[in-house]
């Protein structure tokens, strides 16, 4: 009886851990929270730091033509950025934190 109910604590304990972490909202909060500032809530790329830096809009072909590991390459470590290089997986973001990022993305170009 004690292990069953360790078993069900440990599953809903891990169950949470995911439906938590693979949201939508927290993959929209982590946008705002990393990316909205130079690329826009939009991903349309029109802010106040396009105008000192090229801004790729995240709807475009060109970025929604890229593979999900170009893009999680570019996001995690800043491969083919040339302005501002990402690193998010050095700056406190976890390989499928930023899959989330990547997922989120494809939903800006939904949107357009």
């Amino acid at each position: 009886m004690k292990s069953t109910l360790l078993f069900v604590f440990v599953f809903l304990c891990l169950l949470s851990h995911f439906v938590a972490a693979a949201g939508p909202d927290n993959a929209q909060q982590m946008y705002e929270k990393r990316c909205g500032n130079c690329h826009g809530p939009d991903g349309a790329g029109k802010t106040a730091a396009a105008k000192r830096m090229p801004m790729p809009d995240l709807r475009s072909t060109r970025i929604q033509s890229m593979s999900d590991d170009q893009l999680f390459q570019t996001v995690a470590h800043g491969a083919n950025h040339k302005s501002y290089p990402h690193v998010f997986l050095k700056t406190g973001l976890s390989e499928p934190q930023v899959r989330q990022l990547v997922d989120y993305m494809r939903v800006l170009a939904r949107r357009k």
